[in-house]
């Protein structure tokens, strides 16, 4: 399972959207907009996975970006699903927001990100 920069937890209650819900390319209200057009109630376990019982699933590598609203919920999920005995690796991406398009201007920290993601999926397909 490979999470890229994923909104675990639509609880909104977390460091880094209030630090980071404006300014970084999404917005408080523009987060809350768009969950609100999916789902009434944002605690429930199916629109929050974070907030989900997260045993028995599939190895799993969660990524985040450093000024990312959504970034601690990923980061939440991650250290559940670790609680829960499940096989995760988290990697944030330091210096960046939320989709990290901006990651081909800054070649290292591109190629560095795409091994990773690589090296995840071939391990966890059997290739590597």
């Amino acid at each position: 399972m490979l999470l890229e920069f994923p909104g675990m937890d639509l609880s909104w209650d977390s460091e880094s959207f209030n630090l980071y819900g404006d300014g970084y390319l999404f917005t408080r209200d523009s987060l809350r907009e768009c969950a609100q057009w999916y789902a009434s109630d944002l605690r429930d376990p199916f629109v929050s996975p974070a907030l989900a019982d997260l045993t028995g699933l599939p190895p799993a590598l969660v990524t985040t970006a450093e000024y990312d609203p959504v970034r601690d919920g990923g980061e939440l999920f991650a250290r559940r699903m670790a609680e829960a005995g499940g096989d995760v690796t988290l990697r944030r991406v330091d210096g960046v927001v939320h989709g990290c398009g901006e990651m081909d201007l800054v070649p290292d920290l591109s190629e560095a990100y795409r091994a990773g993601v690589t090296e995840f999926l071939d391990r966890a397909l059997g290739r590597g």
